[in-house]
């Protein structure tokens, strides 16, 4: 009973707020990690502290095996220095043991800066989807940054012209003053001779085909033209003083029509029309369209072109539905090559419109007020929404992609997709990733390995002398696999090995431990459960570190670390209040607060005044 006193005393009285922390006097300098934009290659920025001299400076050079390049400030002493490592040394590898180093302020990579590249095409500062400053576009406001960082992107890419896209829609107005530079030409196919010279059994086939009026001739047939707006998205010329830009500046848009000039398009012309592009070296398919029936020959033909190495991009629709109850296809097939898009709006949101899926919609993008090409007598360019419209803002970032990397395949290039979101909370639940398309994440995302360890600990804070689980999570976010993976983690001091338990591969006893987790896909997951027994008191801090035999992309994260403070029996923590056994039954909530008031007068008015409030109120849940 005396231990229960204890117990109930101190969490009553933990109720007081203590002291505020106070904050160092002294400013401290957060130098930024390694990750991030390129630098230069064997090079790092070093800025010595103020009283260190030239003669020391050099003394920690030489020392490091490096030479100092130039001085690059006026003062005396070692000052800020461009330094040239040696031959083998990685720049993170160089950055670490500079900063170790007693005489060193800070140290850095000699970063890259590149000219923020902007179209000068004159509707651009309408297009908020790929640079959102908060303009308001089409009488809406936008918030700063809701957008898909498209002129970062551009600084890496602006497209490719050996990248081509297929837009199997309604038709394209190849004559488009903003579009007719970036549509496909057959370089198989001699204009107007009334010949199939490339034998692929279509004739005359120059800039693709019609499979509603069966002819080489697939112009936008529809009002205001759908597939003329979402290749302008995709492709209209960027930088060229005219009108709008694409999020690829240069491609290969190949018109390839099967929706009539209502909007609707039969599945056995789709399936042609796809099939046309799968034999014409399309890279990427834009399908902006859908209905709810499932038909096994489309789901069978998507997946024809994805063994052809065709991305298939396909709008959710347009219903407000959620696509996990109410499927929409081709947007809904579980094939690997598909990614299925919802509308984002100029503030973050889920276009009102939009269907969603936590499982079956990948991502959202802008998909309102969407200011493009069109096909209207009167107008070149005008403004639609629908899912329609986000679709082909993710087609365009993977034309990006495939640009930077010709080699990446279509499964990569999704990943990089997907992976590269901006996680906003809108779309939490509402789509897989949790996020909205960004293009200059895409572009950049890893194309080799990139193993990412996370750390976690259970309980925290933990009772002396009781069991402290650690749970280790090695991922591959890479865009390779990696192979020969290895998890080293010395265990802190004052802990005992009690346990190492993989998910895969093999673990051995003792510290420091370590896993041979063998190979880890790109987008696999593996994870070690490590036990010990705390056997002194004070902090515990706890350091996991994964390597390959794969060139790693981005070292940066191949470490993790975290905290646990130990606990004294009598003060509580990790297993329950002191050393309470777990099987001691709690009083009632009345008893309770009678033997709280009894040992502190302080809570005695508290428990005469909320008695009949709090009394059926449980406080407390079991000690463990």
């Amino acid at each position: 009973m005396k231990r229960f006193f204890s117990c109930v005393m101190i969490v009553l009285l933990g109720l007081v707020p203590g002291p505020l922390s106070r904050a160092s006097s002294s400013e401290e300098i957060v130098l930024s990690g390694v990750a991030g934009g390129g630098y230069v290659p064997g090079e790092i920025l070093v800025k010595f502290k103020s009283e260190t001299s030239d003669v020391a400076a050099d003394g920690v050079h030489a020392a490091m095996g490096a030479v100092k390049k130039r001085n690059l400030d006026r003062r005396g002493g070692g000052g800020l220095q461009q330094v040239r490592l040696p031959n083998g040394m990685m720049v993170e590898e160089g950055v670490a043991r500079y900063r170790n180093d007693p005489h060193v302020e800070y140290a850095e990579p000699n970063y890259l800066r590149h000219a923020m590249v902007l179209p000068n095409d004159p509707d651009f500062g309408q297009l908020w989807g790929l640079n959102n400053t908060g303009q308001t576009v089409n009488g809406t406001t936008g918030t700063v940054d809701a957008d898909i960082d498209a002129p970062e992107a551009w600084d890496v890419t602006t497209g490719s012209s050996s990248v081509i896209v297929a837009v199997v829609d309604s038709g394209v107005d190849w004559n488009h003053l903003d579009l007719a530079a970036n549509i496909w030409t057959n370089p198989g196919e001699i204009a107007a001779n009334s010949t199939d010279d490339d034998g692929n059994g279509f004739i005359d086939d120059v800039h693709g085909w019609d499979f509603v009026d069966n002819d080489n001739d697939p112009t936008s047939e529809d009002t205001p033209g759908h597939g003329t707006h979402v290749s302008g998205t995709i492709a209209a010329v960027g930088n060229n003083s005219l009108g709008v830009t694409g999020i690829m500046w240069s491609a290969q848009i190949m018109p390839v029509r099967f929706l009539d000039a209502s909007g609707s398009g039969s599945v056995s012309d789709e399936i042609l029309a796809i099939n046309y592009a799968v034999a014409n070296g399309a890279k990427i398919i834009n399908a902006s369209y859908g209905d709810s029936s499932f038909s096994l020959s489309e789901f069978d033909t998507i997946s024809a072109a994805n063994t052809a190495g065709l991305l298939f991009v396909a709008a959710a629709g347009n219903a407000g539905a959620n696509n996990d109850v109410k499927p929409s296809y081709p947007a809904n097939y579980a094939l690997p090559n598909i990614i299925s898009v919802a509308a984002s709006t100029q503030n973050d949101q889920l276009a009102f419109f939009s269907n969603f899926g936590a499982t079956s919609v990948d991502l959202a993008a802008p998909g309102t007020n969407i200011r493009s090409t069109v096909n209207v007598p009167s107008e070149d360019y005008g403004f639609l929404q629908g899912t329609s419209m986000a679709t082909p803002h993710v087609t365009g970032v993977a034309g990006l992609v495939a640009s930077h990397d010709p080699l990446l395949t279509n499964a990569q290039i999704k990943t990089a997709i997907l992976n590269s979101v901006d996680q906003k909370s809108a779309f939490s639940g509402k789509v897989l990733t949790g996020g909205r398309l960004n293009a200059f994440g895409a572009v950049q995302y890893p194309g080799g390995a990139d193993l990412a360890v996370v750390e976690t600990a259970s309980p925290s804070p933990v009772t002396v002398s009781h069991d402290l689980t650690y749970t280790l999570t090695v991922s591959n976010r890479g865009l390779l696999d990696a192979a020969s993976v290895v998890l080293t983690d010395t265990i802190p001091a004052g802990t005992s090995f009690v346990s190492a338990t993989p998910s895969q591969g093999v673990c051995n006893a003792g510290s420091p431990v370590t896993c041979n987790l063998g190979g880890l896909a790109d987008g696999a997951v593996a994870t070690v459960t490590l036990v010990v027994v705390t056997d002194t008191t004070g902090a515990k801090s706890n350091t996991a570190t994964v390597t390959s035999g794969t060139t790693d992309s981005v070292p940066a994260n191949n470490s993790a670390a975290v905290s646990v403070k130990v606990k004294s029996a009598s003060s509580g923590g990790g297993g329950g209040c002191g050393s309470v056994a777990p099987d001691v039954p709690l009083p009632p909530n009345g008893q309770l607060l009678f033997l709280a008031a009894l040992f502190s007068p302080l809570f005695v008015v508290l428990a005469r005044r909320r008695w009949k409030t709090i009394r059926t109120r449980p406080l407390f849940g079991n000690v463990s």
